[in-house]
């Protein structure tokens, strides 16, 4: 969990799902979902466990069914072959987001794949043809201080330094 699970506004809608460690079985086959790790790479991820439940949906699933029933027929996202196969899925990222072309294909090789990365390549397409890095004003004194001092940081063994405006 992360922050944004806690803290979601006045109402919140908690959906159950299959978890990363369930077996996902969509169609008669079993799926796996992909993640990014800290370093960029994309990899498979795919379950062992026997789900708690057989009426539990993987994320996927879930956000389309939930999409067909708001939406019906008036989407132009291809939410129905989306429940046939999660590679229909990773098809379209491929087409749409750069650095994830062959994506069915190179995440089910072992360790996945690297996602374009301009500072580990070093390749800036800037005029210099380097790094380049800007420093701003902060701007509001006050807004730093009422982050640093929010609940959630209290709660935290982080220490904030006192950053000055002048």
């Amino acid at each position: 969990m992360n922050r944004s699970h806690l803290i979601t506004g006045e109402e919140a809608l908690i959906l159950p799902v299959l978890g990363r460690s369930d077996k996902d079985i969509l169609n008669n086959e079993e799926q796996f979902i992909t993640t990014e790790n800290s370093m960029g790479v994309i990899q498979m991820s795919k379950g062992n466990l026997t789900p708690v439940s057989d009426q539990l949906l993987s994320e996927p699933a879930l956000v389309c069914k939930l999409a067909l029933a708001y939406f019906g027929d008036q989407s132009t996202v291809r939410w129905e072959k989306y429940l046939e196969h999660n590679d229909h899925i990773r098809d379209d990222i491929a087409k749409t987001i750069s650095g994830f072309d062959n994506y069915n294909t190179r995440v089910r090789k072992l360790g996945g794949f690297y996602l374009p990365n301009s500072a580990r390549e070093q390749k800036f397409t800037v005029p210099s043809g380097k790094a380049e890095f800007n420093i701003g004003k902060v701007k509001n004194q006050f807004e730093i201080e009422r982050i640093c001092n929010d609940d959630y940081s209290k709660s935290r063994s982080v220490q904030y330094y006192h950053l000055r405006t002048e």
